[in-house]
């Protein structure tokens, strides 16, 4: 709601600002049109709360992706090659990534999350919902895990509150896991574990058929607000 109240107000502000004092109607050119378009389409995703799944990122006119490259033209209609435009290196700000179990990079006090085994199929079966097949041309990911309560008191558990990412990459392939109505998914997963109790979990990634040839070579990162930790798989196992 919030999205559209925001989208409807910069459209009629644009209109007010184009139409003049006189609110006549003004008949805008195509690139006119465009940078209206972009600029409703700016203001709308700084409210989005999940960019991933809204708008998709404008791509670039011909003019910001030559900049890069840009010719100084000299006085003399000469032009100098070698001043291009000096690029930015972004890498030097980035934030190296951490390496932790699923336990750590998870964080539920007094739970642990073992690491069991990943294999790929073309669907997965589930006693709990429905059984799940991946979109055409893809193939699952599998990874089985357990959740293991290591005190004596029952803890709930909430993972949808945690607002966690979960990835998976293979080569130059990078998924999100999906998110499903399965009872054991460990991405979306709602419940108590009693004390001392253990309950098998899974995540489904969805990856290009054929992609996946050893799958523990599989990196799986986990994002927590800001902080991304890679997954050290064989520290996973550990009870």
């Amino acid at each position: 709601m919030r999205k559209s109240i925001i989208l409807t107000t910069t459209i009629l502000g644009i209109s007010v600002m184009l139409s003049g004092c006189a609110f006549q109607a003004t008949e805008l050119k195509e690139d006119e049109q465009d940078q209206v378009a972009a600029y409703c389409a700016q203001i709308v995703s700084k409210h989005d709360e999940g960019p991933d799944k809204g708008l998709a990122v404008l791509p670039k006119t011909q003019q910001q992706e030559t900049d890069s490259s840009a010719e100084i033209t000299a006085s003399d209609g000469s032009t100098d090659k070698t001043a291009d435009t000096k690029k930015t290196d972004v890498s030097s700000d980035a934030k190296p990534v951490e390496t932790k179990t699923f336990t750590e990079a998870v964080g539920i006090k007094g739970v642990s999350i073992l690491y069991r085994d990943a294999k790929t199929a073309g669907g997965y079966s589930s006693n709990d919902v429905y059984d799940l097949t991946p979109d055409k041309g893809n193939e699952l990911l599998v990874v089985r895990l357990k959740l293991k309560n290591n005190t004596a008191k029952k803890i709930k558990i909430d993972m949808t509150s945690k607002n966690l990412k979960f990835q998976a990459a293979y080569g130059d392939e990078t998924v999100d896991a999906d998110l499903t109505l399965l009872l054991n998914d460990l991405t979306t997963y709602q419940g108590t574990l009693k004390a001392k109790q253990s309950r098998n979990m899974v995540m489904l990634f969805q990856f290009t058929k054929g992609t996946i040839k050893d799958t523990s070579k599989v990196v799986y990162t986990v994002t927590n607000g800001d902080t991304t930790s890679q997954i050290n798989v064989d520290m996973s196992k550990q009870r």
